[in-house]
């Protein structure tokens, strides 16, 4: 469904082109759910829908010359073309709801701001379908500009945090428009490869890490995920699955078993691909396997980066597997006793003939710190959470109907139906939660790691740094964190003394 808008976009935008300053190149689609890995099946949402997934595409031009050298400058052309194009479009399906957003909007290049390569964008939900596609601009000379950019700040010491800021930007424009649409198009290859049992083997390990609070940018990001899966179909000790629970059980015995410092963890892409027997009388399709060459690149990265124990996964496109970042090893760790203590569950239920598998996808909140109870009003992706999920071990019962407990299952169906919330209807991409987290993550993330749900989780769950929280700390007029005073026998040390600890009750007041 999701492919065929995608293509359906595509016809739409070449029947405008003429209308276009400059002939449309390609599209290259980065979202989940344009190469069928998506951790939830989304259907189209009508107009009052509490949340409408955008489809992330990037749309790239051909070449020109015009281009202004200044990036504030590109970016109000960029801007430019996102709203000629939706005027083109809105034009031309009048049907379609079409919208463009400036995050610089009123900014001048005299401001000094460095513009993100996704800063603005053009949102269209289809007339037709109802898909909602959120376009950006790929434009080469902007990724000319980053890099001369980090090239002069690199000579003045001075400025070391705009050129921290210029580095941000330029690792934001490759992930963007490199790296994620490469990883897109391998995922679409491996999928109509083994369509039957890898989208829906990554599907179900997305939820089983989303359940267990652990799919985020900051702990295992969405491509990563399908990387590990795409490891198990193409392994090259093993037959690849057959089906999609064997697929998610040999990715949960990888997280369990895989020792990361010791061996290499890697995606052979060319062992999706065949190639015909060389004996003309047997017709026998073979896998190609990777190159020596790409093998002994991926060797010599991991002999360099062999301190890290961390998961990570590499292929001949990302020998360092550092594309989508190493998952920290405190997380590693966790993940290997969650996987180890489901595939428990599994051996039990199949000894004893249980069909109950809830376990599994179960979190123990007990781990962590502390918790933070959002109001499900304003959790506008409730309706991603399972049918029978129930945070409450007991069910509470329904006595009249006008008397119903908030945790009920007639309330939960009721709390499913309830419409947008925020009294703006059509909101594409809108999720209150996760800008929370993100603020927590950027405020507090040097002392607490923060943990959600991303498909309607109503808790967020937080674990302190020991190191930040326990130890003692100096105070200091540029100090960026919450302290308080040393009682008498915590100061330690001698020569500079560590007079301040960590003020954990305050920090949590202020969340």
């Amino acid at each position: 469904h999701a492919l065929g808008a995608l293509e359906q976009l595509q016809r739409e935008l070449r029947e405008i082109e003429p209308q276009l300053p400059l002939r449309v190149l390609a599209l290259h689609a980065t979202a989940p759910g344009l190469r069928m890995t998506a951790g939830v099946r989304r259907l189209a949402p009508d107009a009052d829908a509490p949340y409408i997934a955008p489809h992330h595409v990037a749309l790239e031009f051909a070449a020109s010359s015009r281009w202004p050298d200044d990036l504030v400058a590109l970016h109000k052309v960029k801007a430019a073309f996102l709203l000629r194009l939706a005027e083109c479009y809105a034009a031309a399906h009048p049907h379609a709801q079409v919208s463009v957003a400036d995050a610089l909007m009123g900014c001048r290049a005299a401001d000094g701001v460095l513009p993100a390569p996704d800063a603005c964008f053009l949102d269209i939900r289809h007339a037709t379908l109802g898909l909602a596609f959120r376009l950006t601009l790929r434009i080469d000379h902007e990724r000319l500009l980053l890099d001369r950019r980090v090239a002069m700040l690199s000579r003045a010491p001075q400025m070391h945090m705009q050129h921290a800021a210029a580095q941000k930007a330029l690792a934001h424009w490759t992930l963007a428009h490199e790296r994620r649409p490469m990883h897109h198009r391998r995922m679409v290859a491996l999928a109509l490869r083994f369509p039957a049992a890898l989208p829906p083997a990554v599907r179900l390990l997305k939820r089983w890490l989303a359940c267990h609070m652990l799919l985020s940018a900051h702990s295992v990001p969405e491509e990563l995920a399908e990387l590990l899966v795409a490891h198990v179909f193409t392994a090259a000790c093993d037959l690849p699955p057959v089906s999609p629970v064997a697929g998610f059980l040999r990715a949960l015995h990888v997280l369990a078993h895989w020792r990361w410092a010791a061996d290499v963890c890697l995606v052979d892409y060319a062992r999706a691909t065949t190639e015909d027997s060389a004996d003309e009388a047997v017709h026998v399709l073979r896998p190609r396997g990777m190159s020596p060459e790409a093998r002994a690149a991926i060797d010599a990265a991991f002999e360099r980066n062999a301190q890290n124990s961390g998961l990570r996964v590499a292929s001949e496109d990302d020998p360092e597997a550092a594309w989508f970042g190493c998952v920290p090893p405190v997380l590693t760790r966790r993940l290997a006793v969650l996987a180890r203590a489901a595939l428990a569950c599994v051996a039990r239920c199949l000894s004893t003939g249980d069909d109950s598998l809830a376990p599994v996808f179960s979190p123990p909140l007990s781990d962590y710190s502390f918790l933070l109870r959002l109001d499900r009003r304003i959790v506008c992706r409730r309706d991603e959470q399972p049918a029978h999920a129930s945070k409450d071990p007991v069910q509470p019962v329904e006595v009249f109907k006008n008397l119903v407990h908030p945790g009920a299952p007639a309330a939960r169906a009721l709390d499913r139906s309830r419409p947008n919330p925020f009294g703006h209807p059509g909101l594409v991409g809108f999720d209150p939660v996760e800008l929370y987290v993100r603020d927590l993550h950027a405020v507090y993330g040097h002392a607490i790691m923060f943990f959600v749900d991303v498909y309607g989780g109503d808790v967020v769950a937080g674990l302190w740094n020991p190191k930040v929280t326990q130890g003692p700390l100096g105070f200091a007029a540029t100090c960026r964190a919450n302290l308080r005073p040393a009682a008498d026998e915590e100061v330690q040390g001698e020569g500079k003394r560590k007079d301040a600890r960590y003020n954990a009750p305050a920090v949590i007041d202020e969340i």
